[in-house]
């Protein structure tokens, strides 16, 4: 991984990372969804694509965005850049997300807690990008940068990886004995998200969308504790 850093107090726009998500974005929905119209153009034909689509955009904001930042230069502002990144990548979320109620069965409701969903998700781990991404030790940026990468991976699979163990199944709204374990990862609350039709979101769905919310409130909390450590104690 690079040891590299930008010059010091300096704000990096991400116009490298925007140009890749748009491209990671385009390709998705010409992989999942493509130009060609069904031969029934109604909301049971689009939504199974749009619900892959939102997987791989899960999977580009838990795992390709990490990726990107602990493989590229030391950043001396990694909290700061991490939630520019993020704001970046919700913009582009919602000129996705929102258009397709127009293809979809979701009520404003059920997309609000999708929306809600991936920008918990999104902030828990700018958290780990900043840990990861910020000037340190050289002897310890590898372990710190594998670690940081191993924590968002365990975010993006733990989920899936519960409800295999547990020999559950999803959507939890068939299977309500899931939902505590689709919690804990974009994925599997999104798959149990998108499941519903025309129905609102439920109360226990609301909690599973807020999730990630809690997850980002604890990571951002241990990041700081972490750097007043560090920082020791100023003065006499």
């Amino acid at each position: 991984m690079s040891s590299r850093t930008v010059p010091l107090g300096r704000m990096v726009p991400p116009r490298g990372l925007l140009m890749l998500s748009s491209l990671w974005l385009g390709a998705s929905w010409l992989l999942l969804i493509g130009f060609r119209p069904p031969v029934q153009a109604q909301s049971a034909s689009y939504t199974p694509g749009v619900r892959l689509m939102l997987l791989s955009i899960a999977a580009g904001l838990a795992v390709a965005w990490p990726l990107l930042r602990l493989s590229g230069p030391m950043r001396p502002r990694p909290a700061l850049q991490a939630l520019l990144d993020l704001a970046v990548l919700l913009c582009l979320v919602q000129v996705v997300l929102w258009p397709l109620r127009l293809v979809t069965p979701w009520p404003p409701g059920r997309a609000a807690a999708i929306d809600l969903c991936l920008a918990g998700w999104g902030l828990a781990l700018a958290a780990v990008v900043a840990a990861g991404s910020g000037p340190g030790p050289q002897a310890s940026l590898g372990v710190r940068r594998t670690v940081s990468m191993a924590v968002a991976i365990a975010m993006a699979a733990g989920g899936p990886l519960l409800v295999l163990l547990a020999g559950r199944s999803l959507p939890f709204t068939e299977h309500p004995a899931s939902a505590p374990l689709a919690a804990w990862s974009p994925a599997t609350a999104l798959w149990s998200l998108t499941a519903a039709g025309f129905e609102p979101p439920t109360p226990v769905e609301w909690r599973l969308a807020g999730t990630g919310l809690g997850v980002a409130l604890a990571a951002w909390l241990v990041l700081g504790m972490h750097r007043l450590v560090r920082r020791g104690p100023v003065g006499p």
